[in-house]
């Protein structure tokens, strides 16, 4: 069906689809190292063996072309360049890839060969990674679920067993006798790594691919699908039920490389559990020859070629030039469209209206260009016609992708932004800050630190000497963590890690942190503030100078995490937080995401600051001691982080940094 001369142009079709997305790909490979999601470079893998399988269906099925999926396959290219900008969202790019790769096949090979292909292709969706915004919310959900059924598979267990079980939020406590024969309450927090979030994408993808890689009548497959997140559910449940039992022998099993171990085991029970269910649904109704779906009969051929002979090199290269003419349309008909909508628009001197003129003349041409192609082609089935078609896709595709990197390079834009380094440890920062005395420096656990999402973290309780021991506000807790090289949200927030730990959440409030105007002053060239900090300029020695630090504004807008016990407002606490990105003070993880890094930006880091302040309920008193603390120390926060005016103008990082 397919001659040489076709399969070298759809090799040459799916080298210019690779090119066009190539940045998405690469981003797909480096998440593919996250634990979360390091079955995506498996999913290609099974749909491949897919298609083997299949490959007789496939060679029997009627072949056309199918021109009305192109003006599909445009959606989705455009769809993708949408997903860059305005959008920034990896995950529409994503589905937005799998979409024009779906929409490619369909114009390719015609729908008869879709009944086979449409499985293999939307499996792909398995390897885009789901948006942080989205995926924190699952994460949550299953943290509850999983501590709640692992409390409860205790408590039974604990009537065998010598131990107690006790829950608060999402920490289990194990009460048993060590083997010191002394008694012990060890607090298993149940993390977003245990929240069964890295097994269930796996977990589903693996369920979809065992439903369709057999054999199965279409209830059967639907079954299959509904019940992944639930063995999911379970066998995580199982894993930390398996867990807590564990640390009644020794805590170190519940942690390191066997926590990951255990981890790791309970793919035999869930592999167990899918092939149980299939066993189960194959026999629960017995079903005759002839009940098989899609395999009573062959599909048929369809009618024969329309055209027997190979294309000519002219006829071919007419389609090359005629896919390059409908991509230059429809990116022009793009570039207008956007023109005339966006708020900035990227040529501010053709006004609105003639961009709009401009787009609909566009509209016409192209609709000329796509009728030129239908009468150009040498018919809709044969090899020639399909040689047709991956000649078209390959104009498409090929002038897609040059526009693409060239409105890129043109506009400057940086998809991949690098890494760079704190300018000091935060473990470097001042023990005694003003009035404040260090009391506590805080080391997270590894499992803790693999939630946080980063090693470069400080986590400290310091003493008010202004503040007499034991009265409220006498202890205060600075935390700092800070990300570079990466631009989605951060994974770690007080008002969800504090409800993991059992604090009852009672709102969240925006407001303003006003920085003391006699330490942070307007910087001489009126951009922004200066503070000087107690940290010398990197490289320095400890003696020297402090550095002038530079702030966009004094001015924090920040969130006021607020919990405690329902009813009891005079027992309530408070956090403070906000994030510093790439010099800009921001209050949410969202505006982070949305705001925080310029598309032309070469590098990228945000850090979370948050405050705490002990024993303080009411509010207005906890903003008054939050703002203090953040007056003193955060000239010294900013001297650790990358100064943003130097690492616009190329001076930070240096030029020896790998």
């Amino acid at each position: 069906m397919i001659p040489p001369a076709a399969w070298g142009w759809i090799a040459v079709c799916t080298a210019l689809f690779g090119l066009m997305h190539w940045e998405f790909l690469y981003r797909t490979w480096r998440f593919s190292k996250d634990p979360n999601w390091s079955h995506v470079l498996i999913i290609p893998l099974i749909s491949i063996y897919y298609i083997h399988q299949h490959r007789r269906r496939l060679d029997e099925a009627a072949k056309r072309l199918c021109w009305w999926a192109l003006p599909l396959v445009f959606l989705g290219l455009y769809a993708y360049v949408w997903g860059i900008f305005p959008g920034r969202n990896d995950m529409v790019r994503g589905y937005s890839m799998v979409f024009t790769a779906f929409a490619t096949v369909l114009f390719l090979l015609g729908p008869s060969a879709m009944r086979v292909l449409w499985f293999p292709v939307a499996y792909l969706v398995f390897a885009v990674k789901i948006s942080d915004a989205i995926w924190e919310r699952i994460a949550a959900r299953l943290q509850d679920i999983a501590a709640a059924g692992a409390t409860f598979a205790l408590q039974i267990l604990a009537e065998f067993m010598n131990f107690t079980v006790t829950t608060s939020g999402n920490t289990i406590t194990m009460g048993f006798m060590n083997n010191r024969g002394v008694w012990e309450d060890y607090p298993m927090n149940v993390a977003e790594a245990c929240s069964g979030l890295r097994m269930l994408m796996a977990f589903i993808a693996l369920g979809v691919a065992l439903a369709f890689l057999f054999d199965r009548a279409w209830w059967q497959r639907l079954i299959m699908i509904a019940l992944a997140v639930p063995i999911a559910v379970l066998v995580n449940i199982g894993r930390v039920t398996a867990l807590g039992v564990i640390s009644t022998i020794d805590k170190e099993y519940a942690t390191g490389d066997f926590h990951l171990f255990v981890g790791m085991m309970m793919l035999v029970p869930a592999a167990l559990l899918f092939l149980g269910l299939g066993w189960v649904l194959d026999h629960l109704i017995i079903r005759g020859d002839g009940d098989n779906e899609g395999t009573s009969a062959p599909p048929s051929a369809g009618p024969p070629a329309e055209a027997a002979s190979p294309a000519t090199a002219g006829t071919l290269a007419r389609a090359a030039l005629l896919g390059g003419g409908l991509a230059l349309g429809t990116g022009l008909v793009y570039a207008m469209l956007f023109n005339a909508l966006s708020g900035r628009p990227p040529f501010p001197a053709v006004p609105a209206a003639a961009s709009w003129a401009v787009a609909a003349v566009g509209v016409g041409v192209l609709a000329g260009l796509f009728a030129l192609a239908l009468r150009s082609a040498p018919g809709r089935r044969g090899p020639a016609a399909l040689a047709f078609g991956a000649a078209l896709t390959c104009g498409v595709f090929g002038v897609a992708a040059a526009g693409k990197h060239s409105v890129l390079s043109w506009q400057q834009v940086v998809l991949h932004k690098e890494a760079v380094d704190l300018r000091h440890r935060l473990t470097r920062l001042p023990t005694t800050i003003g009035p404040y005395e260090l009391e506590k420096e805080e080391v997270l656990p590894p499992e803790i630190v693999d939630e946080l999402g980063t090693e470069d973290y400080l986590s400290r309780w310091y003493r008010d000497t202004r503040v007499p021991e034991g009265e409220p506000g006498h202890l205060v807790r600075l935390h700092v963590a800070y990300y570079t090289g990466m631009t989605d949200t951060v994974p770690h927030v007080p008002d969800r890690c504090f409800v993991a730990g059992g604090v009852r959440h009672k709102g969240l409030t925006p407001l303003t942190v006003r920085l003391d105007p006699s330490r942070f002053t307007a910087a001489p060239d009126g951009r922004g503030y200066v503070a000087a900090a107690t940290l010398p300029p990197p490289g320095e020695p400890k003696w020297a100078d402090g550095t002038t630090v530079h702030l966009p504004t004094r001015d924090l807008n920040a969130t006021r995490f607020t919990y405690g016990s329902p009813g009891r407002g005079d027992r309530d606490q408070h956090v403070t937080y906000f994030f510093v990105a790439n010099g800009k003070f921001l209050d949410s993880p969202n505006r982070v995401r949305l705001q925080g890094f310029n598309i032309r930006d070469r590098y990228s880091y945000y850090c979370k600051v948050e405050v705490q302040v002990l024993g303080v309920a009411d509010p207005e008193a906890f903003d008054r001691r939050a703002t203090q603390l953040l007056d003193a120390v955060m000239p010294d926060v900013m001297a650790c982080l990358p100064d943003w005016p130097d690492v616009q103008a190329g001076l930070w990082p240096p030029a020896d940094q790998p």
